[in-house]
């Protein structure tokens, strides 16, 4: 198939010259959206005209059939790139890209359409499609570029702007830089506790993933930190240790009593495993290669009484986040988790201490 090199814009311009009495009938203009003639291998014309085609592409997109969306609002973009059609045709593309997952070739068209839309209220809206994208692509710092430049400068209503407090947050975490992802997701929450007669931020999800993510981030904190010879640095990994334990389960017991149905089994889930994560590290300590076999004994029978709480005490979480699942019928990938773990935490319980006697859980 051969595209015919030139154009053919058909700005009709209608000049009629009629004569009578020596008047003069002033020139019209009339202009019509483009047409494109391209020749086809059987030698046949085939005329392409911009409105139809435009058309065409957003009736298969919201019948759902977004490859041919895709489709034709790139055969508007690449016939007709300085026409009115252009801006919105990559804009649809990139979202029909989006829906089939395609977020390379997505981002590809948002990067066009952004400049062609300075003046147009979708301009923002792009920008977070871009911002998207980024994230699904894991490109972190594009993210964070991207989110940063929709806050300051778009006109966002306040559940829009708290969504791009928390996904900024998102990406900060994602790079790694957790003190500034914390902040992110405070100022969401902030803007929450601000703006309570907002109907739309009742049991909205960002909501709740941004105190979810405040308690990730605290046990991200807490993971890293392993228990490790000498004593006086072990004394020290405990305290902090400790005390990341207990800002991330102060912040999913928060996130718990905002009754997502996703997120609150999620909190749940994470909960238990704070407590077997501690139990795991504990266990994995270093110790002295001074002692002997007798000796690792008697240390090993005297860390298990200490510890054993924190083996109980995760069996109760989980159980009762199964309950919880149960009851919200939501979050079905935690509940798996959460049997997974229990199963784990029931045998440790009974193989690791069948010969210690019953103590009260904390």
């Amino acid at each position: 198939m051969t595209l015919l090199t030139h154009r053919v814009c058909y700005g009709l311009l209608g000049i009629f010259l009629l004569s009578s009495c020596a008047t003069t009938v002033p020139t019209e203009e009339v202009t019509l959206d483009p047409l494109v003639l391209r020749l086809e291998k059987d030698g046949k014309l085939t005329l392409i005209d911009a409105r139809p085609l435009f058309k065409e592409a957003s009736k298969y997109y919201k019948n759902s059939q977004y490859e041919l969306a895709a489709k034709k609002f790139r055969m508007v973009a690449r016939y007709f790139p300085k026409s009115r059609f252009a801006p919105h045709a990559f804009f649809n593309g990139a979202l029909a890209d989006m829906k089939l997952k395609r977020w390379a070739d997505a981002l590809s068209l948002l990067e066009k359409a952004f400049p062609l839309l300075k003046d147009s209220t979708d301009r923002w809206d792009v920008r977070m499609q871009m911002a998207t994208c980024h994230e699904e692509l894991k490109q972190w710092p594009q993210a964070i570029g991207a989110f940063k430049e929709v806050l300051e400068h778009g006109k966002l209503h306040i559940v829009d702007r708290l969504e791009a407090e928390v996904r900024l947050g998102l990406a900060y975490h994602g790079a790694g830089d957790l003190a500034r992802a914390e902040r992110s997701f405070k100022a969401a929450l902030k803007r929450y506790k601000n703006n309570l007669d907002i109907p739309r931020l009742h049991g909205n999800t960002y909501v709740a993933q941004a105190q979810y993510m405040i308690g990730s981030v605290y046990q991200r904190l807490f993971s890293v930190i392993r228990f490790k010879l000498p004593v006086d640095s072990m004394k020290r990994d405990l305290l902090d240790k400790s005390a990341f334990f207990i800002k991330s389960q102060a912040a999913f017991l928060r996130c718990i009593r905002l009754h997502n149905a996703y997120y609150s089994v999620a909190a749940g889930f994470q909960l238990g495993k704070l407590y077997e994560d501690m139990f795991d590290d504990m266990m994995q300590a270093e110790i002295p290669d001074e002692l002997n076999d007798e000796e690792r004994k008697l240390y090993y029978e005297e860390l298990k009484k200490h510890i054993r709480p924190l083996v109980v005490r995760s069996i109760e979480i989980y159980e009762r986040n199964l309950g919880m699942s149960d009851r919200m019928g939501k979050g079905a990938k935690w509940a798996l988790e959460t049997e997974k773990s229990l199963d784990r935490m029931r045998n440790i319980l009974k193989l690791e201490f069948s010969d210690l006697g019953k103590t009260n859980a904390p």
